[in-house]
């Protein structure tokens, strides 16, 4: 009987499952949690998402400022048009991006939904990052190195965000992995960046892994203490009982509307009395039904 009364609750281990597998982890961000003990985990690693295109933004604005100062003075054939148009591109999406993850509540987008466009973004930006690295290089601009250090830098800004989920990741690992295959001629390079990508892959998802699994916990917390909140407002609400709460000096903080009500007083003209006080007042009842200090 006392293993009854004390053991764990079905609903917490409902809410708190083993430790999430490793599929879980990769496929939990695109995956439709609707109906799941997990929709509130999804909405909260979406929200912390918000702030990843427009670091994005910065990164490209960056490397697309670094290219007009190396195009200054440059002898070169043709336009620059082939560079900008795939920048304007990215820009543009980091914006879009940005204000999507603002409103996607107001949209009424799931939260698996906003992952698999986010995928798309990366995939998006990381395609027009490496053709605008590209077209740079065949212009001749003063330093034939800027095409590399483009690539890189692209690829490592994304990996800031993509190492947040493992779709992200996956993205950001395919696209520079095709980059670096048909565009890159340093094979050093080619691996150090091919090698990082699947490091980033491995670690996103363990990452991800312990986030889950801290996450379910803290919600199930979250849940018992709603749940007891609830219990006690209801009884509260009864009125069959007192509460009070006092700081550790034994002064009243707050005291509830049927204690208050039973000394015929209003609950802020007893805060800031001793406890004490309480207990020497003659008004017919010897026993206090609850308390909580």
């Amino acid at each position: 009987m006392r293993r009854t009364m004390f053991g764990k609750s079905p609903e917490l281990e409902r809410l708190a499952p083993p430790r999430a597998s490793i599929s879980e982890a990769l496929f939990f961000d695109i995956s439709d949690q609707q109906a799941s003990a997990d929709l509130t985990l999804a909405e909260r690693r979406v929200e912390s998402w918000t702030f990843a295109p427009w670091l994005l933004l910065a990164g490209h604005l960056i490397i697309t400022a670094t290219l007009v100062v190396d195009s200054r003075g440059a002898s070169f054939h043709g336009s620059f048009f082939p560079i900008f148009a795939p920048l304007a591109g990215a820009l543009s999406l980091d914006l879009i991006a940005g204000l999507v993850l603002f409103v996607w509540r107001r949209l009424q987008m799931a939260p698996h939904t906003v992952g698999r466009v986010m995928c798309g973004y990366l995939a998006a930006i990381g395609g027009l990052w490496a053709i605008s690295s590209v077209e740079a290089g065949n212009l001749a601009l003063n330093d034939p190195s800027f095409v590399t250090l483009a690539m890189t830098t692209g690829f490592f800004v994304r990996s800031i965000v993509a190492v947040s989920a493992p779709p992200f990741a996956i993205i950001n690992a395919l696209v520079a992995i095709a980059a670096t295959i048909f565009f890159s001629s340093n094979p050093a390079i080619t691996f150090a960046i091919d090698a990082l990508a699947v490091v980033m892959i491995a670690y996103s998802v363990g990452n991800t892994r312990e986030t889950l699994q801290r996450g379910r916990r803290r919600l199930a917390v979250e849940w018992q203490a709603k749940k007891a909140l609830n219990f006690v407002d209801e009884f509260e609400n009864s009125g069959r009982g007192w509460f009070w709460e006092t700081d550790s000096l034994g002064t009243l903080s707050y005291v509830s509307r049927q204690l208050a009500d039973d000394f015929q007083s209003e609950p802020e003209a007893l805060l800031g009395r001793q406890f004490t006080d309480l207990l020497s007042v003659d008004h017919g009842s010897d026993t206090i039904e609850e308390g909580k200090t």
